[in-house]
């Protein structure tokens, strides 16, 4: 508000502010922007111009979109060759740039809020990661997809305890790293039709006595709900599981992105 008050003198080339009594208040405590580093890899010179617009503007929440199908490129101690999946090594955010980030960010009064999206969006986590995957079949064949938007190995295997170390073991770095209340945890535009197409995950649904594929949805986003609430932190999530009637933890944020489609319940 303040810098919106300044103005140049265009003969002294002063700058002037008048005098003035200011009351002033957002209507919204969250006012975020997106932005998708996966499929678009920004530089840090980029993201810091971003950063400068949203404090311009009074944005105060950097949703940071990290991973998805197409790369990961965050580097990470843990699993530091995630980035053999990004899309090149140039295409990387180390450690360091990430906490440059974050401090500039704050230094704006903004958050950053990091998403790791999952159990779909996931075929980079999977190039580095292939057991932790689901196995597509179409038509009886193993590995292919029933249409051309999703890839045949994209979902996370929700039946392995060793899928859920993983992502346990990503999420404790990203925590510590990002230092914010909320981590998003993703869980849009689960594939349905893999899991309902797998031998294997048919066989675990009749273990667990489920009926229905979102019941394998449920038992992925409760587990994976508790690992984060173990770890410390609290969890946003988009609309989806909602939408499939899978039930969340009452403490969820949920975060709409379809709202013509959205019905309260």
């Amino acid at each position: 508000t303040f810098t919106q008050l300044v103005h140049q003198d265009p003969v002294s080339k002063a700058f002037l502010v008048n005098v003035t009594m200011i009351d002033d208040y957002p209507r919204f405590s969250y006012r975020g922007l997106l932005l998708d580093s996966s499929r678009h890899f920004q530089p840090l010179k980029l993201l810091k111009q971003n950063l400068d617009a949203m404090a311009y503007n009074k944005f105060n929440v950097f949703h940071w979109h990290l991973v998805d199908d197409q790369s990961w490129p965050l580097e990470m101690a843990t699993y530091p060759n995630l980035t053999q999946s990004a899309f090149s090594p140039r295409h990387v955010y180390s450690r360091k740039d990430v906490q440059d980030i974050i401090e500039y960010a704050r230094l704006r009064g903004i958050r950053v809020i990091p998403e790791i999206d999952t159990p779909g969006h996931t075929q980079a986590l999977g190039k580095v990661f292939p057991d932790i995957l689901t196995a597509c079949y179409f038509n009886g064949t193993r590995g292919k997809a029933d249409y051309p938007n999703h890839a045949a190995f994209e979902m996370l295997d929700p039946m392995q305890d060793y899928t859920y170390d993983v992502m346990r073991n990503i999420f404790r770095e990203v925590i510590e790293t990002f230092k914010d209340e909320y981590i998003h945890l993703g869980m849009d535009e689960v594939y349905y039709s893999c899991w309902e197409s797998s031998p294997e995950i048919a066989k675990f649904m009749r273990k667990q006595g489920f009926s229905e594929v979102n019941q394998v949805e449920q038992y992925y986003v409760k587990r994976t709900l508790a690992n984060v609430h173990n770890l410390g932190a609290k969890y946003m999530i988009w609309q989806d599981p909602i939408d499939n009637d899978v039930e969340a933890e009452n403490d969820t944020l949920v975060v709409v992105w379809k709202a013509p489609r959205w019905t309260p319940k």
